[in-house]
């Protein structure tokens, strides 16, 4: 929650959530979450699930991607990528104008 709120207060268009609002990452079991630790505090997370793709291979949908720092979202970023071999694709809808700067093909 701390997370979250820090990410809001310098990110425009969020709505501020309250103790009860991240409980639904944690009510769908489908969901993942994977965060990013620094000294103790909680610095970036990433919720996500698991799509049926093929036969063999899933696409991995990204729900929520918050970071406070670029080492939080270097290593958010660093865990997708190890997930290469795993997934077909990974699925992400964001309003971040500068997200595909990222990535080395956006498609």
């Amino acid at each position: 929650m701390n997370c979250y709120n820090r990410f809001f207060e310098r990110t425009n268009g969020l709505a501020e959530k309250l103790d009860k609002g991240l409980g639904d990452l944690f009510d769908f079991s489908e969901n993942r979450i994977v965060g990013y630790r620094k000294d103790g505090k909680i610095l970036g997370y990433l919720v996500f699930s698991f799509h049926k793709h093929y036969q063999y291979k899933n696409d991995l949908v990204i729900k929520k991607l918050v970071y406070e720092t670029s080492d939080a979202l270097f290593e958010l970023c660093t865990f997708l990528h190890t997930q290469f071999e795993q997934v077909e694709r990974v699925i992400m809808d964001t309003q971040d104008e500068y997200f595909h700067f990222l990535l080395s093909d956006p498609t």
